[in-house]
């Protein structure tokens, strides 16, 4: 006896992994390869900015109400260090001299 097999099932096509996908799984690239409590030198580590951090883009029900970004902090200037390992609020400033700047 034949068995019926559904026509999705039939045409489905095997998605195979690219290079993106094994750049996405590598370990360098989890958050969690790079911990925030762990002290560097500072003889050996310059820091090439005052703040440092990732940007993480509001899920699409939250832009309307975060309007700005996550950033998670990373590192920052002496009067701030209570706000490494938070994830805080990132937002322009509206400054109207430069709004004929950038709109």
């Amino acid at each position: 006896m034949m068995q019926e097999v559904p026509v999705e099932s039939r045409f489905a096509l095997a998605r195979k992994s690219g290079n993106y996908d094994f750049y996405r799984e590598a370990a360098f690239n989890q958050p969690s390869f790079y911990p925030l409590d762990q002290l560097v030198d500072p003889a050996l580590y310059r820091a090439i900015a005052p703040w440092m951090g990732r940007l993480i883009l509001p899920r699409l029900e939250q832009r309307q109400l975060v309007k700005g970004v996550f950033f998670e902090v990373h590192h920052t200037p002496p009067d701030y260090q209570h706000l490494v390992g938070q994830t805080v609020f990132l937002r322009w400033r509206k400054i109207l001299q430069l709004k004929p700047l950038f709109g």
